[in-house]
């Protein structure tokens, strides 16, 4: 009957499956067959793992250089833009749809996620900056923000 068999797993999983029994060891009546688990473990090859790895690449959206921190500037904007940015664009989103009333979204209320990309540019990128400053399209202030430095007074004017 059915549930005689579903009574005998319950009790032998009560009696056999506990952390209390770790002995290994089960008597079985001759109503049960005793098959025996192999639990050799298997090792792949390296064309295996290097065809996993780059799944498990893909599927987060980063690259080796990345992984490793031996990108270029180039790398990190791309993996920035395809990765990252999405990111903080639907935490924004969620953010503010979750904390704020549809009345609070009506008054522009929103939270935004944002990081300066400039930040992880090379020294050479950031100074090349100050042509920026000259022509008047970054104030020294914004420049200054760039290498982490404090706002000067009047630095807030191009």
């Amino acid at each position: 009957k059915e549930s005689d068999i579903k009574a005998n797993r319950d009790r032998f999983v009560s009696e056999y499956m506990t952390m209390q029994n770790a002995g290994g060891i089960a008597a079985l009546d001759a109503k049960a067959d005793y098959k025996e688990l192999n639990t050799q473990p298997l090792m792949i090859n390296a064309a295996q793992m290097k065809e996993l790895r780059n799944a498990v690449y893909r599927y987060f959206g980063v690259n080796e250089q990345i992984i490793s921190g031996d990108y270029n500037e180039d790398q990190w904007n791309a993996f920035y833009e395809s990765t990252i940015e999405p990111i903080a664009v639907q935490m924004s989103l969620e953010f503010t749809a979750k904390l704020f009333t549809s009345r609070e979204r009506g008054h522009g209320n929103e939270i935004v996620f944002e990081a300066n990309r400039l930040q992880y540019a090379s020294v050479k990128t950031k100074l090349d900056l100050r042509e920026m400053v000259d022509r008047g399209a970054m104030t020294p202030n914004e420049w200054r923000e760039v290498f982490n430095l404090a706002p000067v007074e009047g630095g807030d004017k191009p």
